[in-house]
C-alpha cells in the first residue's frame, strides 16, 4: 500500500471519528468514578466510597483553592484515591492508591466530571518526537482548540461553571517562573521548595 492510500484511509477514519463524536456516539474511556453499562449509559459508579473520594477532591480545592493543598489534606488524613484498571465495574477493578499531585490535576482537569463529553484536549506534537518512539508526544490544547464539548453528556459532580472557575484557578496558581517576562527570566533557575 502506498502512503498516499495510507494517507486517504486514515484521513477518512479520522473524519468518519469526527463524525461520531459530533453526534455524541463515540465511546471513549471514562474517568474513575464514572461507569458505562452495557446499553451505553453512563452513570456514576456504584461504589459510594469512590463517589465520596471523587466528590471529596473536587469540594476540598474550591475549599483551599490549590491542587497541592488538596494533596497535603488528603495526605494528612491518609486519603487513598481511586484508580480504575480495566472496563469491568466492581472492586475487583478498582486500585486505591497514595495521593500524588498528578493524580489530583486529573480530577480537578477532566470536564467529564462536570457532565461534560470532551474530545481533541489532546493532540500530537512532531516536533516533540523523539528517535526510536513508536507514538507521537502528546500535548494538551487549550479549551479554545479542543474539537467537541457536548454537556450534560454525563452523571455531574460539579456544574460547568464551577469547572470553569477551577481551571481558571489552576492557571492562577500556576508558577509564573516559566512566564516570558522580565521578573519571569529573573525567576527561571531558582529553585522553588513546596511544604
Amino acid at each position: 500500500m502506498s502512503e498516499a492510500e495510507r494517507s486517504l484511509m486514515r484521513q477518512r477514519l479520522n473524519a468518519g471519528r469526527l463524525r461520531k463524536v459530533q453526534r455524541g456516539e463515540y465511546v471513549q474511556r471514562l474517568p474513575t468514578g464514572l461507569v458505562r453499562l452495557s446499553d451505553q449509559r453512563v452513570i456514576k459508579d456504584p461504589d459510594q466510597q469512590i463517589q465520596h473520594v471523587i466528590g471529596l477532591v473536587l469540594s476540598k480545592f474550591e475549599e483551599l483553592g490549590s491542587a497541592f493543598q488538596v494533596l497535603r489534606y488528603c495526605k494528612k488524613q491518609g486519603i487513598l484515591l481511586p484508580r480504575r484498571h480495566g472496563s469491568g465495574v466492581g472492586p475487583d477493578h478498582v486500585r486505591w492508591r497514595r495521593p500524588s499531585e498528578a493524580t489530583i490535576r486529573a480530577i480537578l482537569t477532566n470536564p467529564a466530571y462536570a457532565g461534560a463529553f470532551v474530545h481533541g484536549r489532546r493532540t500530537s506534537d512532531p516536533r516533540r518526537q523523539s528517535p526510536g518512539r513508536r507514538t507521537p508526544v502528546m500535548v494538551r490544547r487549550p479549551m479554545a482548540e479542543w474539537q467537541c464539548i457536548i454537556q450534560n453528556a454525563y452523571p455531574a459532580s460539579i456544574s460547568w461553571t464551577q469547572y470553569l472557575a477551577n481551571q481558571a484557578r489552576l492557571r492562577d496558581n500556576t508558577p509564573r517562573y516559566m512566564e516570558p517576562t522580565d521578573r519571569g527570566r529573573a525567576l527561571r533557575g531558582r529553585f522553588f521548595v513546596r511544604f
